[in-house]
């Protein structure tokens, strides 16, 4: 990578920011500067507190966009006031989305991605900055449950104006994906290579260099889409939206009514996600792993619809939905162990033919890599036959009686 040199003009700048700027900034800023001075990377990212992986990408982003990265990404929330679109600084943390069930459907939805969109720009800056992994689990949490909140909503709303707000989630939500799926496999690989015998642990470094290699990648792709004009534009386009109360709106017409309020609608869109979720019960004997993962994702649709209307449910809504995380944190696991399996196994095959390039004496021990996938193999074969027994508990009377009284309270 080029050497890094400021200009005259851009050294005074950083200076002045570096004594007003957040903490987060304050890094950034000294790690530009300690390169300016000719710091070598490892020396930067020891001093400025990043690792040299982080140095390097924020090296190569002030390469391409220079003071750029100091700014676009901490352009703060927009708030809709009126006719226009004002810039707050710290716009209000709502505790929960404040529904009520006389709310019409289309009112409801827009308070619930409101609340959610909050969420997913709050720890945008930390996701960008990259130093608490957490961040980048709540942003993608965020982004998940907006996209689950326009699939129950969605019909309210004209397609053509949500359809872009739908892509730019979606492309959001993979790029996320992507890095915090390998935090997860690396911090378990880990996890698992601290418990060997310390002569025995450096035979997962090829797996882990990959996984690491990878994940530098799919980091410089978020960033790099985070950072995008598209991504600002959809934010902007995005709060308009949601702070217009009749943009987008089905209006009433001679045939149709105004749309309907929660109290009547909810009770359907709860019971239409349960009958999703008991469907598998047929097939649940001789399941798939790709129809136990699908399981997972009815169960995701049930917890998130029962989520959403949690504020005008009644008291039991809680315990069930706690008893849906749990069931769907076991297939997660499970889906985990099974993805992790077929990613090794490729790996195992592509790295095979590699040795074939060195010499006899030279080619690596594939064991250690061997035992961590039958490790991976036996965890999930266990989460795979203990599920019946999650299921069982699932499918009871006194679930379905918990959820009537919740409904019940419409």
């Amino acid at each position: 990578m080029k050497n890094l040199s400021l200009s005259s003009e851009e050294r005074d700048q950083l200076t002045t920011m570096l004594e007003i700027a957040p903490l987060m900034l304050q890094k950034r800023i000294k790690l530009i500067l300690f390169y300016d001075q000719g710091l070598p990377t490892h020396l930067a990212a020891q001093q400025a507190g990043f690792s040299p992986s982080q140095a390097r990408f924020w090296k190569h982003q002030f390469l391409l966009q220079r003071l750029e990265i100091f700014h676009r990404h901490t352009k703060p929330l927009q708030k809709y006031t009126g006719q226009e679109i004002v810039i707050t600084d710290n716009p209000p943390v709502l505790s929960q989305p404040g529904i009520l069930p006389e709310d019409l459907m289309f009112e409801a939805g827009k308070k619930i991605l409101y609340f959610f969109f909050q969420e997913m720009v709050r720890h945008e800056a930390g996701t960008i900055a990259g130093e608490d992994i957490e961040e980048l689990h709540d942003m993608r949490v965020a982004t998940r449950r907006l996209r689950a909140a326009f699939d129950i909503f969605g019909i309210f709303y004209n397609p053509k104006i949500i359809t872009p707000f739908l892509k730019s989630l979606k492309t959001t939500g993979k790029s996320l994906g992507e890095v915090r799926d390998l935090d997860v496999s690396i911090g378990e690989i880990n996890l698992y290579r601290q418990q060997l015998p310390e002569d025995q642990q450096k035979g997962l470094t090829p797996l882990i260099n990959q996984w690491t290699s990878t994940q530098d990648q799919a980091r410089l792709r978020l960033i790099t889409h985070l950072n995008s004009q598209n991504y600002s534009d959809f934010k902007e386009n995005f709060l308009v939206f949601l702070k217009s109360p009749s943009l987008g709106v089905f209006a009433a017409n001679k045939r149709t009514p105004l749309q309907t309020a929660v109290r009547y609608q909810a009770p359907t869109l709860i019971y239409t996600r349960l009958a999703g979720v008991m469907s598998f019960d047929a097939v649940l004997e001789t399941a798939s792993y790709t129809q136990l993962h699908a399981l997972r994702i009815e169960f995701k649709k049930f917890r998130y619809t029962l989520e959403f209307f949690k504020e005008v449910l009644g008291g039991e809504s809680g315990a069930i939905i706690n008893q849906i995380k749990e069931i769907q944190d076991h297939l997660g696991e499970l889906n985990d162990a099974h993805v992790a399996c077929q990613t090794i196994t490729l790996f195992l095959k592509k790295w095979d033919r590699q040795q074939n390039a060195f010499l006899l004496l030279e080619r690596l021990n594939p064991e250690p890599i061997v035992n961590y996938l039958a490790c991976l193999y036996a965890k999930r074969h266990q989460l795979m036959i203990s599920f019946p027994e999650k299921w069982q508990l699932f499918d009871h009377p006194e679930l379905r009686q918990n959820l009537a009284k919740a409904v019940a309270f419409l």
